[in-house]
Parts: C-alpha cells; structure tokens; sequence
C-alpha cells in the first residue's frame, strides 16, 4: 500500500510521513535501544510568517549518538533519508561552541564536517590577526599564516626584508650594508654578491 501515513520517527519521535507499506519496517527499527536521545531544552529560533516563535531543540554532538543500521529494505530506495525528514529544525552544538541548523536526521545520522564558522585568530609567529575557519585555528593543520612581516635579513641580518610569516626560506637583502669589526673598523658590502667580511676578516683585519 502507497497511501502515505504519518507515524512517529523511531529516531527523533516527531511525525514522518512514509507509504503504508514500510511502516512495519520502520517499527522494527529500534535507533535508540537502551539509551535515548538527550532532550535538550528547545530554544527561541525565530518567528514565522504568522507571527509564532519558532522553537527549535539543541542537539549536541557529544550526545548519545543512534544506531545506524537503517533496515535494508528502507536503506535500499532511492533517496530514503527523505523519509526521515521531520518538520522540525534544530540547533546542533559542536564540540568548538557554534552551532548550525540542522534537521533532527541530519543531526543524528550524518557527520557535520568541519566547522567552517570564521573566527579571529592571533598567529603564534607574528601575534598579527587573522581570519579563518574554526577548524583550522582548533586543528593547525594545513594553514600557512600569508600575513606581510617585517624580519632580518636571512644573511647578513642587519637589514629588514619582507616576507610572508610562514615562510622559511633564506631571503637577502641584496643591499648595501655596514658593520663595525671587534678591531674597530668598518667594513661594507652588497649583502648575497660580495663575501660577508665578518666571516673572514673578524681574525685578520686588512686594515689592521
């Protein structure tokens, strides 16, 4: 039978709407077994067309998590998430503290992924802020400050170069630059195309 029932979701307990024919199946389905899901306080969300408050539950991603063996003759049809769909939206509260609009499927069955909420972060480096994804400033990985600095110059530092924090190569100056020896002298050079004199001249001045 096709005729569309409204029955109570195993998962969530709010009303689905599925055909006639898979509601025994959905019956046999037990999600939650010995632990229930955790009811949360609903919250203000928003107001809809009529003027009505809109509540929505918190979900939260350290919950109890489901079963997730859907019975296979439901997991088989195309698109049967849909049948799991409620009308209902909730707020689903990551580990980091933001949250994101979910539906209760979606919350219970299916990973977030990384949080992308931007967030302003100070680079450990050069304590310049920075925009970026919440993931990346939890995690660290595969982020590359590309904030503009001011540093020494990689060979004769003396000079300032500019550079990109997150970049470690070798950078010179290629400048005219100055320096007094022990002795007392002063000696210049072109910084990376002449020989850096405080390398062979510091124990045996010329002009001594």
């Amino acid at each position: 039978c096709n005729q569309i029932i409204s029955i109570t979701s195993p998962l969530c307990f709010h009303n689905i709407y599925i055909p006639c024919y898979l509601s025994n199946h959905m019956n046999y389905w037990t999600p939650w077994k010995d632990d229930n899901p955790v009811i949360h306080d609903e919250i203000y969300h928003d107001i809809d067309s009529n003027g009505d408050i809109i509540l929505c539950h918190v979900i939260d991603e350290n919950d109890n998590k489901p079963n997730k063996q859907i019975p296979s003759i439901i997991r088989h049809l195309p698109n049967y998430a849909n049948l799991f769909q409620c009308d209902r939206i909730n707020l689903f509260t990551r580990s980091c503290g933001h949250s994101i609009k979910r539906s209760c499927y979606d919350s219970y069955m299916i990973e977030p992924g990384p949080c992308k909420e931007e967030v302003v972060d100070t680079c450990v480096d050069c304590n310049n802020q920075r925009n970026l994804p919440c993931h990346i400033r939890t995690n660290q990985i595969g982020y590359s400050c590309e904030i503009v600095v001011h540093a020494d110059c990689s060979k004769c530092h003396i000079t300032k170069v500019t550079k990109k924090c997150s970049d470690n190569n070798v950078i010179e100056c290629n400048k005219q630059v100055s320096c007094t020896l022990l002795c007392g002298h002063k000696v210049s050079w072109r910084c990376g195309k002449d020989e850096d004199p405080r390398t062979t001249s510091e124990l045996n001045c010329s002009l001594c």
